[in-house]
């Protein structure tokens, strides 16, 4: 349970201004300009079917950084008991949002995509609450199945953070 409690007072401080976003580059091809105009590749279409190919950018959720948070919900939400706690409404806010988002946004995050996960400045608070999620995710991954297995798991927990988040 205290695991799960660090987690959500993380993603609580982290989510200031919302889940991070990025930028994407959405084509657009039609007889309606949209965005910027991109003249070399619009040449054939205009001749052929009087369409011009346009570019703009668009925000998105990040989906990295919202599978592994996902991921780590479900992990906390199945095995640390994440269920029992009172959890505050802003917080309940929080997670009914990204359980909407982890539903058009499920993927299998890699080691790789995790590294190069990039964090601009008004998202910075995100990287506790993302690498806390990816070591939960990480260490349930190398669990050993306890039903066929006899030796026994361990976790290690900063103590000093843990003792600060219980005085305050």
């Amino acid at each position: 349970r205290i695991i799960a409690f660090i987690w959500l007072q993380k993603l609580a401080k982290a989510n200031q201004y919302g889940f991070p976003r990025i930028s994407v580059k959405r084509k657009n091809v039609a007889s309606v300009l949209r965005g910027k105009l991109s003249v070399s590749k619009s040449i054939i279409p205009i001749k052929c079917s009087g369409e011009m190919v346009s570019f703009r950018y668009e925000k998105q959720y990040d989906p990295t950084i919202l599978s592994i948070l996902s991921e780590a919900y479900r992990i906390l939400k199945r095995d640390y008991f994440l269920g029992h706690l009172n959890v505050p409404d802003n917080v309940t806010d929080i997670l009914n949002h990204l359980d909407d988002l982890s539903d058009t946004a499920h993927r299998r995050t890699t080691e790789h995509d995790y590294k190069n996960i990039r964090y601009r400045d008004i998202y910075h608070k995100f990287r506790a609450i993302v690498d806390f999620s990816w070591l939960i995710i990480r260490n349930k991954a190398k669990m050993p199945d306890t039903a066929h297995s006899d030796s026994g798991h361990s976790f290690f927990i900063d103590m000093s953070e843990l003792w600060e988040l219980y005085v305050r």
